[in-house]
């Protein structure tokens, strides 16, 4: 039988000029130019799922979390587990 070898690697949190998002998992998330989206997902530990929408922007190395507020979230009820199409 072969031996499969799995390392762990100690990753240094990620320091932010602001506030992160809600923990969450089942989110989707996806580069735009020099921004992270995530948008979505759920936190099941107190059971609520989200339909939110954060931008991460690393332009400069900022590394400043922003939640679109114009974004309509009326559109979409919150969710988890889903594919999200962009088109630049």
């Amino acid at each position: 039988m072969d031996r499969i070898k799995v390392f762990f690697a100690k990753i240094k949190p990620l320091t932010t000029l602001s506030r992160p998002p809600e923990a969450r998992e089942g989110h989707y998330s996806y580069m735009l130019d020099k921004k992270l989206m995530v948008y979505g997902g759920c936190d099941f530990i107190i059971n609520k799922c989200y339909n939110n929408m954060f931008t991460l922007d690393m332009e400069r190395n900022l590394m400043a979390w922003t939640e679109l507020t114009s974004f309509d979230t009326s559109m979409a009820s919150p969710r988890e587990g889903f594919l999200f199409i962009t088109n630049k």
